[in-house]
């Protein structure tokens, strides 16, 4: 996976995060402005949609937190790897030095 796409996720969860409480207080000024004030069904509307952003923010946590390890494994495993390779160097010198 490419941190680029991450990045771009992150990016657009911090704009969601700014705009979406902008957004309702305009929509619940719009409403109060023309007269609906059944505030239960507003708040239970308000809360509702909140829980829905909340769960998706939640999985894409998640999964950016696997995502992000599996990164790191297979790092992990690359740079044994090359230490490997390293060491194998090393003795292959030394042994033409001898």
């Amino acid at each position: 996976m490419d941190p680029k796409f991450i990045f771009y996720q992150a990016t657009l969860w911090q704009t969601f995060a700014k705009v979406i409480p902008l957004i309702i207080a305009i929509v619940v000024a719009i409403l109060y402005a023309v007269g609906f004030r059944d505030w239960p069904l507003i708040i239970d509307s308000l809360l509702s949609l909140a829980f829905i952003f909340f769960v998706t923010w939640w999985f894409w946590v998640i999964w950016t937190i696997m995502l992000i390890a599996s990164v790191l494994e297979k790092s992990k495993v690359n740079l044994q790897d090359i230490i490997q390779e390293v060491k194998s160097f090393k003795e292959n010198i030394k042994d033409l030095k001898n």
